[in-house]
């Protein structure tokens, strides 16, 4: 039996993860941490692992096998600190092929044969272990244990200070974005009614001017009312255009307003692209829209979601622009493929110039991405955003 999932449906554990706590920067506090749960156990592999919706992501470790430090995961239903999380409760397994109920998984790819795992929580809940591996299967003594349950404590309080910190750094970003927001808002939202009542008046108008040229007027009357009834039509497709577009101009702010309030510094994919497509639609459906190509199943992106979307909008914003100075046939092309932990968003178009990409880049650069987990590389024909991978998630609807 090579996988097991023992956990139900549950998002309270997501609840509880905010600031830094899924961040993907290495925290030398939780490194030195599972340094020395190595040390007291002698074990090869140690780890503080957060268990997700389908994975269990090692926030930090020492001693991971080349492959899996590189990506700092494995699929939930291979791990066991998923018991850990189910029983709030320590888990150990003496000679985990004996125990033929357990996910073998990691035994064959690894080598594990033995674990040890303490409950680490956040606000009372359990968000994983401090857990570790031995490639023997052994006994943990009392002394051990108790150790590792200090250690565990000391995860528990470092992620705490973590979960404060992001948060304390995203407030100031949060409360200067709320009134530039609101202020959108309050403009915004009776433009609404006005479009619908001047869509009304103009269809009256229509049919008013069309009843007076079914009328016995005279020829002169006539021609000068063919103008002013071709004039109307023009007005109420104008006036269409204007509804919808205030329609997504509202929706752009009601997304900007959900993008500032949360801290969690994950965001789905499938989230972070209706968020961009939606902020940069004016400007890409003036060069014919997006198409794109999405991978077959999401994924969570280790970024804020404000700096994610902020990422994705501004390089498809910019780009369209750009091209829309030359041209409004130029359609953009988003291919999204994923490569192991990272995220590989590649924007281009038929026309675009390498100097637009440069501008993109700049655009980008302004947005602090450098400080941040993500990058941006400008290829011959393309710009593209890499980003950081921390969960597989359901597939997209």
């Amino acid at each position: 039996m090579n996988r097991v999932d023992v956990l139900a449906p549950d998002d309270r554990r997501f609840d509880v993860i905010t600031g830094d706590v899924l961040g993907d920067i290495p925290d030398d506090e939780l490194q030195a941490i599972t340094t020395e749960a190595r040390a007291v156990t002698g074990a090869p592999t140690a780890g503080i692992s957060l268990v997700l919706q389908t994975i269990q992501y090692f926030r930090a470790a020492d001693g991971l096998p080349s492959d899996l430090g590189h990506v700092r995961a494995v699929a939930r239903d291979t791990a066991f600190c998923q018991y850990v999380v189910r029983d709030d409760a320590p888990f150990e397994v003496l000679d985990i092929p004996a125990r033929v109920e357990l996910p073998q998984d990691l035994v064959q790819r690894y080598g594990f044969r033995s674990y040890q795992g303490h409950p680490v929580r956040l606000d009372d809940t359990v968000l994983g272990a401090l857990c570790v591996f031995d490639t023997q299967p052994r006994a943990f003594d009392d002394g051990v244990r108790g150790r590792l349950a200090g250690l565990a404590a000391r995860a528990e309080a470092r992620l705490a200070v973590l979960a404060e910190r992001g948060q304390e750094l995203a407030q100031p970003i949060r409360a200067a974005l709320q009134p530039a927001i609101s202020a959108l808002h309050t403009r915004l939202k009776p433009l609404r009614p006005a479009v619908i009542e001047a869509r009304v008046a103009a269809l009256e108008l229509e049919v008013v001017t069309n009843a007076l040229m079914r009328r016995d007027i005279s020829p002169a009357v006539v021609e000068n009312l063919a103008p002013a009834l071709s004039a109307i039509g023009l007005l109420q497709d104008r006036l269409g255009a204007l509804e919808t577009a205030t329609d997504q101009a509202l929706r752009g702010v009601e997304l900007l307003r959900e993008i500032a309030t949360p801290a969690s510094l994950s965001v789905r994919l499938i989230e972070l692209i209706e968020g961009a497509d939606a902020i940069a639609r004016p400007l890409t459906d003036a060069v014919g829209g997006v198409r794109w190509r999405l991978p077959v199943s999401d994924c969570a992106v280790a970024l804020g979601r404000p700096l994610a979307v902020a990422i994705l909008s501004t390089t498809l914003s910019t780009l369209a622009g750009l091209i829309r100075k030359r041209t409004v046939d130029a359609q953009l092309s988003v291919e999204v493929t994923r490569i192991g932990s990272e995220l590989i968003v590649e924007a281009t178009s038929p026309r675009m110039r390498y100097s637009d990409g440069q501008m993109v880049v700049e655009a980008l650069g302004r947005l602090g991405v450098d400080a941040s987990p993500a990058r941006v590389l400008l290829t011959g024909s393309a710009v593209q955003c890499v980003l950081p991978v921390v969960a597989a998630s359901s597939a997209l609807d």
